[in-house]
């Protein structure tokens, strides 16, 4: 019994490390979502568990797309506190306008 412990925890750890930028980022990301949200001192606390969850999910989306922009996964630490410190509606604000950008040339 102790041996398919052991088994499930080393495949648990496998996995952590292999997926481990996208983590970094995705954390780094609520934390500093949270501490922007207090540092600003204006939102209840759902409003702040929802905006550190949203730049926790947006950042896994992004660190997942990084190949596509020649970025290397070491980035993802940085892509994930970037969208925590921007927040979700400046993120939205800037692919919306880096979109229509793009489409009016």
């Amino acid at each position: 019994m102790s041996d398919r412990n052991t088994d499930q925890w080393s495949s648990l750890v496998a996995l952590v490390q292999q997926h481990s930028p996208l983590l970094y980022g995705a954390i780094a990301s609520i934390i500093l979502a949270f501490l922007r949200q207090i540092y600003e001192g204006e939102h209840p606390w759902r409003r702040m568990t929802l905006e550190a969850v949203l730049c926790g999910a947006l950042s896994v989306v992004l660190v997942s797309g990084l190949h596509w922009f020649s970025v290397p996964q070491s980035a993802a630490t940085f892509v994930g506190g970037m969208v925590g410190f921007l927040g979700v509606e400046k993120v939205r604000w800037l692919a919306l306008r880096w979109f229509d950008h793009g489409i009016q040339r």
